[in-house]
């Protein structure tokens, strides 16, 4: 004897409707999470002002200067440093790249420079301004060596 049930409409849409449901609700929240999630990102005024990104470049300089610290005692050119300063040559690449394109008379802004030479210097900028951040020591940098980037490009 087979015992049948009736299923109310509740029951019946219930396993269709609960993956709906969470689905609207990660789509609502999703949003929501990127805006909370984001930082500021870098970009020039008109009046030639930067603005610190994102990122790395909203990280402090101690936490920069301790970074580089670890990595050099991992070993330069080791992964270990690979990984310790890799964000932060990132951002660098970023930063440069923008500024190439932005600013004329330019093919290079850093062209002249190694990646280990300009972390030295970002570390040393870092340590003599602990209050600021890595991205207001890229751009000190590039204001720095503004006369001597790279004009043409070969």
């Amino acid at each position: 004897m087979k015992i049948t049930r009736t299923v109310t409409e509740a029951e019946a849409c219930w396993p269709c409707k609960q993956p709906r449901t969470r689905m609207k609700i990660k789509y609502l929240w999703s949003p929501l999470l990127l805006l909370t999630a984001t930082t500021l990102f870098a970009a020039e005024d008109k009046t030639g002002q930067h603005y610190i990104g994102g990122g790395v470049g909203s990280v402090v300089c101690p936490s920069f200067t301790s970074s580089l610290a670890t990595a050099k005692v991992k070993g330069v050119g080791s992964v270990g440093y690979w990984r310790e300063t890799s964000a932060f040559t990132h951002y660098i690449s970023g930063f440069q790249t923008a500024y190439n394109l932005q600013t004329n008379d330019t093919c290079d802004i850093f062209g002249n420079f190694t990646n280990e030479q300009l972390l030295a210097w970002l570390d040393n900028y870092c340590q003599a301004n602990p209050l600021e951040k890595f991205g207001a020591a890229v751009i000190s940098l590039s204001r720095e060596d503004h006369s001597k980037r790279v004009r043409v490009c070969r």
